[in-house]
């Protein structure tokens, strides 16, 4: 306990003097060589629809395979390996597009993939009297590569490594780049922090003058009201090299943990509205439809499409060997709640997530006595699959925090009727 309560400090005292200290010193930062060029735009482009509905308030909620965009520590949190794939139609029809791979190993470590491309129309060249020469062709792309692991039960830390390369009116640049994030649960029911320093590169060329990209430092609180869970809201203090710091402010509401209402906005000093919507559409857990939209006042409205689809938690890393945890036994509880949903031959169920636990999933005959464990190992995830029965067609079910082997007591029981 005392050591995590000094881990929280730290982070505290990272994260307040990275929004309070860290944007000053930068403000008198010129703009760059590098500003406007096609691998910057491209990398720092919000290419996930949910991110982008949130105008890219994310370093402090990281939940999801998009992390590694914006702080590569999040991927610990997610829940399942997944496949993504997303769109957007930008200005001048520029064209962005992103596949995005993770798989979750354990509880301790999660990985992904990311590959990008920009593209746009070939642009008519002109010589210095006017007339037209040669089209001129412009792209950019990268490939993508982070880790997150918990370090301690509520602390995470990620490391992002991504390789860009630019095709500029024939003149080819690339170069490296590294992330580093962190992430941590508080201790504060509903209450994340995020940290996230990107672009740290070596330098990159067009023609003859070596250019840098540049460095970007996220900072990031999230907050989930304990009583409203359905709803998380984000702010982010971002500055780069390259411009003044601004802040970010997103929020995300669920509804029956299927459709979510986003809302964003960016705060510059010289535009104070420069807001986003977006929506997203959640089929079993398994299927994820995200869209967004934002408006900019010179240059219209941008769009954003993305799908993704999960794989079950329990066909990947439910079942895994057995891990002790150092979690204060004072927090063994077991999840408030316990939700289903019956499909032809399957159950889906999910349940409250208890930060740090395990869990065990029983079920029982309806009157029965005797409750029998499903799992045959601790579960990692708060989901869980099961095929339906032709013996049991009204039954209980209810779950019960694992810790270092020992058990909380049950979770409320919910009772599955099968017709």
């Amino acid at each position: 306990m005392i050591i995590h309560l000094k881990v929280s400090l730290f982070y505290i005292l990272i994260l307040i003097s990275s929004l309070l200290f860290y944007p000053r010193q930068l403000n008198a930062q010129t703009i760059g060589a590098s500003s406007g060029s096609a691998s910057v735009l491209l990398l720092r482009s919000d290419l996930s629809p949910r991110a982008a509905a949130l105008s890219g308030a994310f370093t402090g909620i990281a939940d999801d395979e998009v992390a590694i965009q914006y702080n590569p520590a999040g991927l610990v949190n997610i829940k399942a390996s997944s496949l993504g794939i997303s769109y957007a139609s930008w200005f001048q029809n520029v064209r962005l597009s992103n596949i995005l791979l993770t798989y979750k190993f354990d509880y301790k470590l999660g990985w992904a993939l990311s590959i990008g491309h920009m593209g746009m129309p070939d642009i008519q060249g002109k010589d210095a009297q006017g007339n037209p020469t040669s089209k001129l062709q412009v792209s950019s792309a990268f490939v993508h590569l982070g880790i997150g692991y918990r370090l301690l039960p509520s602390f995470y830390l990620g490391l992002g490594v991504k390789y860009f390369n630019d095709q500029l009116a024939g003149f080819t640049a690339d170069g490296l780049a590294l992330d580093f994030g962190g992430f941590m649960d508080t201790g504060l029911k509903g209450l994340t922090l995020g940290f996230s320093l990107q672009n740290l590169s070596t330098q990159y060329q067009y023609d003859q003058v070596k250019e840098n990209l540049p460095l970007i430092l996220r900072s990031g609180v999230a907050y989930r009201p304990p009583k409203l869970k359905a709803l998380i809201v984000d702010l982010d203090i971002v500055k780069s090299t390259d411009l003044d710091w601004y802040g970010v402010l997103g929020a995300e509401y669920t509804y029956e943990h299927i459709i979510a209402f986003r809302i964003g906005n960016r705060f510059y000093s010289q535009e104070l509205i420069k807001p986003a919507l977006g929506l997203g559409l959640n089929l079993a857990d398994r299927y994820r439809f995200d869209y967004s939209f934002a408006f900019h006042k010179e240059l219209g409205i941008t769009h954003r499409m993305g799908f993704t689809f999960r794989l079950p938690p329990s066909h990947i890393f439910s079942e895994k060997r057995k891990v002790v945890f150092h979690t204060p036994k004072t927090e063994l509880r077991p999840p408030k709640w316990v939700k289903f949903r019956i499909k032809q031959d399957e159950i889906d169920l999910n349940w409250e997530s208890v930060p740090g636990m395990q869990y065990n999933l029983y079920v029982k005959a309806v009157n029965g006595e005797t409750w029998k464990k499903v799992n045959t190992h601790p579960l990692f995830s708060n989901q869980y699959r099961i095929k339906r029965t032709k013996v049991l067609k009204k039954f209980e079910c209810a779950v019960k925090s694992l810790w270092n082997s020992k058990e909380s007591v049950f979770s409320e029981e919910v009772t599955i009727e099968l017709k």
